[in-house]
């Protein structure tokens, strides 16, 4: 494993592994991965890279995180919402790439052990009906 000093500056920052979910970049979330980051790191919403690569739909960077032995599958954001939750929200103005990235990360996540939390816990707290 190399060393934070080798990586370039700033990029020990947790905003630079969500940048890297968040766009798809699946060799640079792999980098810093590479080095020792945690790849369960959160933002200001709670949301761990897993998070915002299944809500965009980018399957590779889901299924390298997944392939990390300390990603969280189900953590939860601070609206109770796992990974596999946001896969499978719709996004009513989303192109079919993306809805065809988030069908192959729900299958990801799913077989990772994926689960989904009760959409509407605020409401039934104790589950659904």
């Amino acid at each position: 494993m190399r060393s934070r000093r080798d990586l370039p500056p700033c990029a020990h920052r947790k905003s630079y592994r969500l940048l890297a979910a968040e766009s798809g970049d699946a060799a640079g979330l792999a980098m810093y991965l590479d080095f020792g980051l945690n790849p369960n790191a959160r933002d200001g919403y709670g949301r761990t890279p897993l998070h915002l690569a299944a809500w965009l739909g980018h399957a590779a960077v889901v299924e390298r995180l997944l392939a990390h032995p300390k990603c969280n599958v189900n953590a939860l954001d601070e609206k109770r919402r796992t990974p596999l939750s946001l896969a499978m929200l719709e996004q009513r103005y989303s192109s079919q790439s993306i809805k065809d990235g988030k069908a192959e990360a729900a299958a990801l996540l799913r077989k990772s052990g994926g689960r989904r939390v009760a959409l509407y816990q605020k409401e039934y707290p104790s589950g659904p009906a």
